[in-house]
């Protein structure tokens, strides 16, 4: 995520050149609103000065999503029961 279009563009069209799915944004909120659209990323690339929601916090949260989801997930199988 970056919130300089240019940048953001350059670094979409290499990953996608290189094989990789990509979701891009221009600010924190935008970010949250596409993983909430398509799932955590297996991996990002955050300015940490991206706007209102910066990349420092936004990775925080996603961190929190990641092991609130793997808590679910293990609750689901059973696991430590």
């Amino acid at each position: 995520m970056d919130d300089e279009p240019d940048v953001r563009d350059l670094i979409v069209k290499r990953l996608i050149a290189d094989g990789h799915d990509v979701l891009a944004a221009e600010d924190g909120a935008a970010a949250l609103a596409a993983v909430a659209r398509h799932g955590l990323p297996e991996a990002a690339i955050l300015d940490v000065d991206l706007p209102g929601l910066d990349g420092i916090e936004l990775l925080q949260r996603l961190r929190a999503d990641a092991v609130r989801m793997a808590r679910i997930a293990e609750e689901d199988v059973g696991v430590g029961r």
